[in-house]
């Protein structure tokens, strides 16, 4: 009988929610700014709202198969970056960070 060592993805889960949070509270502030000059920054600012709620969602699915979820979060980071560019930018870094740890952690 082989021992296989479990690994608690606990961490992973609550750094993308609060990377998800970040990125959230960011892209509504684009959204905002954006309703004041033009449309594209709108859409760009719902693309990241989009990306940040997938990152959330992705970070809890880590529990269940945690290289799908690492994979949804690195393009949750990247669709949240595209988004909100500079703004986003923290919540996208832990968004990728978390997305890298489920990758790579055993």
């Amino acid at each position: 009988m082989r021992y296989t060592k479990s690994v608690y993805r606990g961490f992973e889960a609550i750094l993308a929610t609060i990377g998800g949070i970040i990125a959230f509270a960011a892209s509504s502030f684009v959204v905002f700014i954006g309703s004041f000059t033009q449309a594209l920054t709108i859409s760009l600012g719902t693309i990241s709202i989009i990306g940040s709620v997938i990152g959330i969602i992705a970070g809890w699915y880590s529990f269940k198969d945690s290289k799908v979820a690492g994979v949804i979060l690195i393009i949750a980071a990247i669709l949240v970056l595209f988004g909100s560019s500079i703004f986003g930018l923290v919540g996208a870094i832990l968004i990728l960070i978390a997305g890298i740890l489920d990758l790579f952690r055993n």
